[in-house]
């Protein structure tokens, strides 16, 4: 039994009738803003090794232009604290998941730089010999 297609020839257009009630707009944009921009890369990861204190400088710099970049810095602090969490690194994820912060602050980002800050870039007692 041939079907309504038979007649339709390979790539030829077919008009189908939207499901869309008359008289509605169709989105033409994304409903969602997309969060990282794909012209500009995520930060390489904190490197946990060597000289921590430089890498950290270099990571933090790395961020705060990924996060100026790509308007992250205006988004939600969970959206920007789970891009965070996910461009560091798996070795500085476990330090920061290791680290006693509060469940609260575990939530902020600042808290959360702050405290890697101080791990990678703890205050030295100098003793100076006479």
């Amino acid at each position: 039994m041939p079907s309504d297609n038979d007649h339709v020839e390979s790539g030829a257009q077919i008009d189908v009738p939207s499901m869309a009630a008359p008289n509605t707009v169709q989105p033409t944009a994304p409903i969602y803003p997309q969060v990282i921009s794909p012209n500009f890369p995520l930060p390489s990861p904190m490197k946990c090794h060597g000289d921590v204190t430089g890498n950290w400088d270099f990571f933090k710099q790395q961020w705060s232009d990924y996060e100026t970049a790509t308007g992250l810095d205006k988004r939600e602090v969970s959206v920007r604290l789970a891009t965070l969490r996910s461009s560091m690194g798996r070795e500085c994820l476990q330090i920061l998941l290791n680290l006693n912060l509060p469940e609260d602050d575990k939530k902020k980002i600042d808290k959360c730089l702050e405290a890697l800050e101080s791990y990678f870039k703890p205050s030295r007692n100098l003793v100076y010999e006479r």
